[in-house]
């Protein structure tokens, strides 16, 4: 739970925003300035947050994560390719657009399999514990959308930045949490399973979301 919150924002948060009509050019903005600081951010907020709750700062102790070694990681897989595909977009725009649809689809199928085989592998544990890990991953979500509709009522936002934000609070990269979870803790089944799940499950409650939203207007 504690890795996949301090995950950065996920691309769907983009297309949940624009479904349900809020400011897609502030979700791609926040996304975006997420990912890119997600490289220093992640690592940072996990060991933090990690080091606070005896059970967590206790498996970090066993396994002793370089977390140098995370940071780099999440470089070369998030942060190095977001640039590159902006460099792209910004010196070669016809040729982005090109590659929009295709890198989304790969990029969508890449997730399905991840979520697929993590589901797999752990699928003695997912029996068990499914009932807690859908509690859990629901009850963090919902809390997490609440966080950021509240906030954007507290400034009195317009109703298109306020669906931003609070779409953007509530999703998360669970792809990247599930790569971290294979390289750093050795694919450990709980972690996986509450990744994989709130993979899918963002993708139900943001779909939603901006469903309903869309349909009040």
């Amino acid at each position: 739970m504690l890795l996949v919150s301090v995950c950065p924002g996920g691309n769907l948060s983009n297309f949940a925003a624009q479904v349900a009509k809020g400011n897609t050019a502030l979700s791609i903005t926040l996304s975006t300035s997420s990912t890119l600081l997600s490289s220093l951010s992640t690592p940072f907020l996990f060991a933090f947050f990690a080091s606070q709750y005896a059970p967590a700062a206790n498996l970090l102790n066993q396994i002793e994560i370089q977390f140098i070694q995370m940071l780099k990681l999440i470089m070369v897989l998030i942060a190095i390719p977001l640039v590159l595909g902006m460099l792209v977009n910004h010196f070669f725009p016809k040729i982005a657009q090109r590659l929009h649809k295709i890198m989304t689809l790969v990029s969508i199928l890449f997730f399905g399999l991840f979520v697929v085989m993590a589901l797999h592998q752990n699928s003695h544990h997912l029996f068990t514990w499914f009932t807690t890990i859908f509690y859990l991953v629901v009850i963090m979500n919902v809390a997490a959308y609440l966080l950021g509709f509240s906030i954007s009522k507290i400034f009195k936002l317009p109703l298109p930045e306020t669906k931003t934000i609070t779409l953007e609070t509530g999703i998360q990269n669970s792809g990247l949490g599930m790569i971290l979870v294979v390289n750093f803790f050795n694919g450990m089944g709980g972690m996986m399973l509450v990744a994989a799940f709130w993979g899918i499950w963002h993708i139900i409650s943001s779909l939603t979301l901006a469903w309903f939203w869309k349909k009040q207007q």
